[in-house]
């Protein structure tokens, strides 16, 4: 919790100072468009085991007006483990408030759906499908770097998910998640056109 506090007053600090940065800058305005998105490569290996994993989730964005930007996405992911591999494609929208758009810095909290298909092969039960629903809501922070490159972080999420397989018997898994883990932070990376 104090490291959570912490970080908070760092935040707020930065921020204020940043505010102050005003002079040429612009910022985001109505009708920007933009690309980001987040790359993860892990891989793990032991003397008898071995586990890769992939993601990438590409986005667009379209400022609907001077603090409000609706966007599009992809998630593709992929991992290996064993003998066993999985694929998993989807696709996501947000609605992501801006504050402060006219700074370097600001903070952001955004809204979302997405749907994502995940095909597993075990290697011995054979292949299933399995697909996932969620709706998230999710604090993060965007810093300009330049005027058209900029950092973006997101700090957390709090969603609903609810994900069900395609093979015979299977059962709905409904899941509430609240993670506002520090250690558990998604960095990414902003073009503004």
């Amino acid at each position: 919790m104090k490291y959570y506090f912490s970080l908070l007053l760092l935040i707020i600090t930065f921020s204020e100072s940043f505010s102050q940065e005003k002079n040429d800058f612009i910022g985001f305005s109505q009708s920007d468009f933009y690309l980001s998105g987040q790359i993860n490569y892990a891989k793990t290996t032991s003397e008898n085991f071995s586990q890769s994993a992939f993601n990438f989730q590409p986005t667009v964005g379209y400022f609907l007006d001077n603090s409000n930007a609706l966007e599009l996405g992809l998630i593709v992911g992929l991992n290996e483990a064993g003998d066993s591999e999985t694929n998993s494609f989807g696709v996501q929208t947000s609605l992501i408030h801006f504050f402060n758009t006219e700074n370097k810095f600001s903070f952001t909290l955004g809204v979302g759906l997405a749907y994502v298909s995940t095909k597993f092969d075990n290697g011995f039960q054979g292949d299933y499908t399995s697909n996932l629903f969620q709706g998230a809501v999710f604090p993060g922070v965007n810093y300009f770097v330049s005027d058209n490159f900029s950092l973006i972080a997101n700090l957390g999420v709090l969603s609903y998910v609810t994900e069900k397989g395609d093979f015979q018997g299977a059962e709905a898994v409904n899941s509430f998640n609240i993670n506002l883990n520090l250690s558990n932070i998604n960095f990414g990376v902003l073009y503004k056109f």
